[in-house]
Order: structure tokens, then sequence, then C-alpha cells
């Protein structure tokens, strides 16, 4: 089981280290995969807060299991770029 990110040092056993992961992989990849999302608990979990909260925002298009979606920076309240 991997705890720490290899990148930035996240630790994915607190709730902050799972959300951070989930808002990175949602902008370098522009969405996700349901099976990635749901692979284990706690990163299903920072996906329901992240969109409940308004930091990630599913648009349209997604065809299954692909969900497009952006990361909302709250305090621009603006889509980021993400990879495109």
């Amino acid at each position: 089981m991997r705890l720490r990110d290899c990148d930035g040092g996240l630790d994915l056993r607190t709730r902050e280290g799972r959300e951070a992961e989930v808002l990175d992989w949602v902008r370098r990849h522009d969405g996700y995969s349901v099976f990635w999302a749901s692979e284990n608990r706690a990163r299903a979990r920072a996906v329901d807060r992240l969109e409940a909260s308004g930091r990630i925002v599913r648009r349209p298009g997604g065809i299954y299991p692909w969900v497009d979606a952006s990361v909302v920076d709250l305090t621009t309240d603006t889509p980021s770029e993400g990879n495109g």
C-alpha cells in the first residue's frame, strides 16, 4: 500500500492528503474514471466531499466510465485550465 505520494510527499492516510490526490488527478487528466475514484473508500469519499463543496465540477460530455470534471479555484470561482 502506497501511503506517501512520490511527487508531493502527501500522506494518503489523511483527509487532506486524499483530497489533494484527487484534485491533482483531476487537474492533470481533466476528469477521472469512476473505477479510479471508487478504487478505495477514502478516495471515493474525497471525491464526494470535493464535489459537494464545489471544488470539483462535473462537465457534460463524459462517456461512462469517464467523468469530465474541472477543479474550481474557490478564491476566484473559475475552473482551472487543466491539461488542455
